[in-house]
């Protein structure tokens, strides 16, 4: 393995929207020169073929390469039904699979971390590191499998996003061994003497009422009570929302919210069944949350632009994984169009997600990301 500082993070977008998927893949593979790139990035609709997907990938030859299906893709703003991608060059990178996401534990993180740790001793002085994982979004282990991957790397930066299929809800794909699999997840390194900062941002903020999470099954990520109540009811109660099924707008505008040191975390909710709250995120007994409120969507995506450029200078390139849920909020409340002002010339590429990881946990309704100075 090469050690020693390269001289600087350099970093290409690509986008097609050929509905060949094959010819669209080699497009972008080579507006991002794929074959000369020490890292790549291939976000893809599930609409695609994604055998064709994974052939035009391997074709642009072995390099280490982080691919998967999506909810939406983005390329500077939100786009559907396409192939996405981003390279980097200037970097040292590896990328490892993380087999068996249902069997993920303790053990099988440490085992991981073994195998990774030749490439983190070979970080120079004046290099950072940080993690990119995408998980199959249907697994159900994405807060297992993050908390066990960030323990064991000694708490390197990590970001990600679990992997989409249009909101099917029914297969979801990360490319292993050169084939697009479920119940496995892909992990990167990247070392860089280029300025870096990982990110979080959403636009909820808490209200004062607390509530206590009194009966709850994490496996199910089912909420059955709130306060020694029925979950949904307390829901209704507290958010003054109608005696009815919980509907879209309502679970879009009223997310669970768990604070963890200075930062608060969005648990968003899926649905309603027989009283419990289903949500996209597990919830343990005990908890306390709180009910989320919504913001200025296009004012946080600013801010958060902002900062990240406080940290790296203007950015080469904004890697960024943005929960579907955030996508469609855009969708019901009609404001796509402040979005895409905010994001308007930013080097930024990503996709929508069923998930986003910051660190080791796992979070809905946020976007997270990595952003590479120049």
């Amino acid at each position: 393995m090469q050690s020693g500082l390269k001289e600087g993070v350099r970093a290409r977008q690509g986008a097609s929207f050929e509905l060949d998927s094959y010819r669209a893949t080699r497009q972008v593979l080579e507006q991002i020169q794929a074959e000369a790139a020490d890292l790549r990035f291939v976000f893809v609709s599930s609409k695609r073929d994604l055998d064709a997907v994974a052939r035009a990938v391997a074709e642009a030859g072995d390099g280490p390469t982080i691919c998967c299906t999506t909810a939406g893709e983005i390329s500077g703003g939100h786009v559907e039904q396409a192939v996405v991608g981003a390279a980097l060059s200037g970097v040292r990178a590896e990328v490892w699979t993380i087999e068996q996401l249902d069997r993920f534990d303790e053990n099988a993180a440490m085992q991981l971390a073994e195998r990774m740790q030749p490439f983190l001793d070979g970080v120079a002085a004046g290099e950072s590191v940080a993690a990119v994982v995408v998980l199959d979004g249907l697994s159900r282990a994405e807060e297992r499998v993050t908390a066990h991957l960030h323990h064991a790397l000694g708490g390197i930066p990590m970001v990600g996003g679990s992997a989409g299929d249009e909101l099917a809800f029914e297969h979801t794909y990360v490319l292993a061994d050169g084939a697009f699999r479920e119940n496995v997840g892909a992990i990167a390194l990247i070392a860089t003497s280029s300025p870096t900062t990982t990110f979080m941002t959403h636009h909820f903020e808490p209200t004062e009422e607390r509530l206590v999470v009194t009966a709850a099954d994490p496996a199910t990520r089912r909420v059955m009570e709130l306060d020694g109540r029925p979950a949904a009811e307390t829901l209704r109660m507290v958010t003054g929302l109608p005696d009815e099924p919980l509907s879209k707008e309502a679970m879009a505008v009223h997310p669970l919210m768990l604070a963890i040191g200075d930062r608060t975390y969005v648990r968003s909710l899926a649905g309603e069944v027989d009283g419990a709250l289903e949500l996209y995120c597990s919830i343990e007994e005990g908890l306390v949350l709180r009910i989320g409120r919504p913001t200025d969507l296009q004012a946080s995506l600013v801010d958060a632009f902002a900062a990240i450029e406080a940290r790296v200078g203007e950015p080469q390139l904004v890697l960024g994984f943005d929960c579907v849920l955030r996508r469609l909020e855009m969708q019901l409340f009609d404001t796509g169009g402040c979005v895409l002002e905010a994001l308007a010339g930013r080097p930024f590429c990503g996709f929508s997600t069923y998930g986003e990881v910051f660190g080791g946990l796992h979070v809905n309704q946020t976007l997270t990301g990595l952003a590479f100075g120049r």
